[in-house]
C-alpha cells in the first residue's frame, strides 16, 4: 500500500512540474524559433504547456531581435511580450536608437510610431524618417520624386537640398510643352532661378499669347471637369493637402505626418481616396480671368484632340465623311443657296449667315471644302508610317498641354474658407 501511494505521489509531482510530453511542444522546442513557438500557441490555445511556450516565445523573439539588429525585429518582440518583461524597455531603447540614426525603413518607423504614438522621441524619429524618404525618392525611377518630396516637406532643409533639381525638372517640362503658357507658368514660380533667363528667351521667341482671357461662365465648367477628369480631382486633392502641409508650423509633428500620410496615399493609389472630398476648393477673384482662360484653352485642345484621335482610330470613316462634306459644300457653292446651315467639317463648324446671302454662303462652302480636303489628305497620309508617327507625337503634345492646363487650374484654387476671408 505504501509503495502504491508513493508511486501516485511521484506521478503527481511529475505532472505538476510540466514534464508531461506533447509532440507539438517537443517539435517547437527542437526548432527553437519564435515562429515554431507561435505556431504551437496558435494551434493549442488551451494547452497546459501554454505558459512555458509563451516564455520560450519571448526568449526566442529577444534572441532573434538582438541577432538581426533591425527595428522590425525589436517591434515584433515588443508586440508579443507583456510590458512586465524586463527586456521591454531595453528593446524600445534599441529600436528607438536605430530609427533616430536612420537605420530603419519607412515602414519600420511608421510601425513604431503607431505602436508608441506618444513616445518622447517621436519628433526625432519623424525627422530621421524625412531623410529616409529623401534617399528613397532620390533613387526612385520616376521623374517627379524630387517634386513629390518638396510637397511632402515644404520649407524643410531636406526639401531645400532638392530645390535645384525640382527647378530643372520643371524647366525641362516647360521646354517639352513648348508654349508661351508653359514658360510663363515656370517664370511665375521661379522668377529668379538659374533657368529663368532661358525661359524668358524662349518666351520672346514664341508668337503672341496662346491663352485668351476667359469669361465668367467658364468657371462653371470646373465642376464638370472635376467629375469627368479624375486626374483633375487628384490634382485638386494634392493641392489642398500640400497647402495644408505648408501651413503647418512643425513639419516633423504628428499632424504634419497625418497630412503627409494622406499625400503619400494619394500618390500611391490609382483611385481617388475618400478624404479628397473633405476639402472644398474654389477660384479666388484675383485668379478668375486666368483660370477661365485656361478652362477655355483646355476645352479647345480636348475637342481638337478628340477629332484627331478619331482620325487615327478610324481614318476610313473620316475619309468618307470628308468626301460627303466636300460634296455638299460643292453643291452649295455651285447653286449659291441662301441657307441657315452648319457644315460639319473636320476641325469645327462653319455656318452660313442669312443676313449676307450673296457672299457668305459660297464663302463658307469654300471654307468647308478646304477643311474637308485637309481631313481627307490627313486620313490618306496615315498610310505613311513616318507621318503616322508624327501624328502620334502631335497627340502626345496635346496630352502634355492638357496636363499643364489642369495643373494651372488646380494650382490657382484655394480652400473655400480662405476665399471667404478675403
Amino acid at each position: 500500500m505504501t509503495l502504491r501511494i508513493a508511486a501516485v505521489c511521484v506521478l503527481a509531482a511529475l505532472a505538476s512540474s510540466g514534464c508531461q510530453t506533447d509532440p507539438g511542444f517537443a517539435r517547437a522546442r527542437a526548432a527553437g524559433t519564435a515562429e515554431a513557438y507561435g505556431d504551437f500557441i496558435d494551434s493549442n490555445p488551451n494547452s497546459p504547456l501554454r505558459p512555458q511556450a509563451e516564455k520560450a516565445l519571448s526568449d526566442a523573439l529577444w534572441r532573434e531581435a538582438v541577432q538581426a539588429g533591425r527595428p522590425s525585429a525589436y517591434i515584433s518582440f515588443l508586440k508579443a511580450v507583456p510590458d512586465v518583461d524586463a527586456r521591454t524597455e531595453q528593446a524600445r531603447e534599441a529600436c528607438r536608437g536605430l530609427l533616430i540614426a536612420g537605420k530603419g525603413t519607412e515602414d519600420e518607423a511608421l510601425s513604431y510610431l503607431r505602436f508608441f504614438p506618444h513616445d518622447g522621441s517621436a519628433d526625432r524619429i519623424r525627422r530621421a524618417l524625412a531623410k529616409v524618404r529623401l534617399d528613397a525618392l532620390k533613387n526612385s525611377p520616376g521623374p517627379w520624386g524630387a517634386s513629390l518630396f518638396t510637397a511632402l516637406y515644404p520649407g524643410t532643409p531636406e526639401a531645400a537640398s532638392l530645390a535645384a533639381a525640382v527647378r530643372l525638372q520643371e524647366f525641362k517640362r516647360a521646354e517639352k510643352v513648348g508654349t508661351r503658357l508653359a514658360y510663363s507658368y515656370f517664370l511665375t514660380r521661379y522668377p529668379s532661378s538659374a533657368e529663368s533667363q532661358r525661359a524668358k528667351e524662349r518666351l520672346t521667341a514664341l508668337s503672341p499669347a496662346d491663352l485668351q482671357t476667359g469669361e465668367k461662365g467658364d468657371l462653371d465648367l470646373i465642376s464638370r471637369l472635376r467629375a469627368a477628369v479624375p486626374q483633375f480631382a487628384r490634382l485638386e486633392c494634392r493641392q489642398g493637402l500640400a497647402g495644408a502641409l505648408a501651413r503647418e508650423r512643425d513639419q516633423y509633428g504628428s499632424e504634419a505626418e497625418r497630412l503627409r500620410a494622406r499625400l503619400l496615399g494619394l500618390s500611391r493609389s490609382e483611385t481617388l481616396p475618400d478624404f479628397c472630398g473633405e476639402r472644398v476648393l474654389q477660384v479666388p477673384a484675383r485668379e478668375r480671368a486666368l483660370v477661365s482662360g485656361a478652362v477655355r484653352a483646355l476645352a479647345r485642345i480636348k475637342q481638337r484632340q478628340k477629332a484627331l484621335g478619331a482620325l487615327l482610330v478610324d481614318p476610313e470613316k473620316l475619309t468618307a465623311e470628308a468626301r460627303e462634306i466636300g460634296r455638299k459644300a460643292s453643291a452649295l457653292a455651285d447653286e449659291s443657296e441662301t441657307l441657315d446651315l452648319e457644315l460639319e467639317a473636320l476641325y469645327g463648324n462653319t455656318a452660313a449667315d442669312p443676313r449676307r446671302p450673296d457672299d457668305t454662303a459660297p464663302r463658307n462652302a469654300r471654307e468647308a471644302m478646304r477643311r474637308a480636303k485637309r481631313g481627307y489628305d490627313a486620313a490618306q497620309a496615315l498610310g505613311d508610317s513616318a507621318r503616322k508617327a508624327a501624328f502620334v507625337d502631335l497627340l502626345g503634345s496635346m496630352d502634355r498641354q492638357s496636363d499643364l492646363l489642369l495643373e494651372i487650374i488646380a494650382s490657382r484654387e484655394v480652400p473655400a474658407a480662405a476665399e471667404a476671408a478675403e
